[in-house]
């Protein structure tokens, strides 16, 4: 028997199935959200199918229910119920054939262990406004908790240029090696 098995009913497997490939092709970055989305909707089908079939709503998939899960209403237990059978399962019953990725295909170039957004290239351009920016923050002594605030107070204010130059330098760390100083660091 499928691990999966023993909390997917018959009643709802269907459901879970035929949503696997659009699960694959969504993601929560962004305002999007449209994995959560995704989850949201695929939970309240479920539910209904739960509620018209009189049977209880599955809350026993391994490796949710912890103390930290315990504290949360039953939906939300159910909601992470369902993104991790997802997470665990539908690549295995995606119907669309899905080339495989490779690091250097996800994390830039293949000596880089990121991928560089314009943002991140805004923190080493732009290091001593960065800096600057942390310590007005800070009021005085440079508090490492204001770092984010001061980075992206700074991305804001670049100009059409610097932003520019910011998402043309990440292409180019993306796909060519980087340089010493960057690789350094």
């Amino acid at each position: 028997m499928a691990p999966y098995a023993r909390w997917v009913h018959e009643s709802f497997r269907k459901t879970l199935l035929d949503a696997c490939d659009e699960y694959l092709d969504t993601n929560d970055r962004g305002n999007e959200k449209t994995r959560s989305k995704l989850i949201t909707r695929v939970s309240k089908d479920i539910s209904d199918i739960a509620q018209v079939e009189k049977e209880p709503i599955p809350n026993d998939l391994e490796k949710v229910v912890t103390a930290y899960n315990v504290i949360f209403l039953d939906n939300n237990l159910f909601f992470q119920s369902v993104r991790i059978w997802f997470g665990n399962y539908a690549s295995g019953h995606a119907k669309e054939e899905r080339p495989g990725k490779t690091k250097s295909d996800t994390r830039g170039h293949p000596t880089s262990s990121k991928t560089w957004t314009a943002k991140s290239v805004c923190a080493h351009l732009f290091t001593d406004r960065i800096s600057d920016e942390q310590k007005r923050l800070s009021d005085g002594e440079k508090d490492i908790g204001k770092y984010r605030a001061a980075l992206s107070a700074i991305f804001e204010e670049l100009s059409e240029e610097e932003l520019k130059q910011c998402e043309e330098t990440a292409v180019e760390w993306n796909t060519n090696p980087l340089p010493d100083d960057i690789q350094r660091k």
